[in-house]
């Protein structure tokens, strides 16, 4: 089992967001964008997933190296609302790995910070 936590300020996700044109593309998904931008303040909930992003590779003791890339950390949420991890590239690669057969996220954000707590469960090998 790994398990890893970010907090991060809402007010840095959305300086980013309004000040590098890329960072959007570059960090979250497709359904990251669409999912954050139906959202009333959208920054809160781009920072949320942020954090996500950080949370996960923080639990896989890893941070952003290698091959990897910020939109290989991906999430969405289940019609209920509860968050879920979709994992591509050089991340599901060292999923696979570490014998990881699931994650749980747990997210919060409020007006100035936005959390994630992010717990990575491994297969039993016997």
């Amino acid at each position: 089992m790994y398990t890893g936590i970010d907090i991060i300020e809402v007010k840095r996700i959305e300086k980013v967001f309004l000040s590098h044109k890329g960072f959007v593309r570059r960090v979250f998904t497709e359904d990251e964008v669409k999912y954050c931008q139906s959202k009333k303040n959208c920054f809160q909930h781009y920072a949320a997933r942020f954090a996500s992003k950080e949370a996960v590779l923080k639990a896989f003791g890893t941070g952003l190296r290698e091959r990897m890339k910020w939109t290989d950390v991906e999430t969405l949420n289940e019609e209920s609302g509860k968050p879920y991890i979709n994992l591509y590239g050089r991340v599901k690669e060292l999923a696979i790995e570490k014998n990881i057969c699931e994650i749980s996220i747990s997210l919060s954000h409020c007006k100035e910070y936005a959390v994630a707590h992010a717990l990575l469960i491994t297969r039993d090998k016997g």
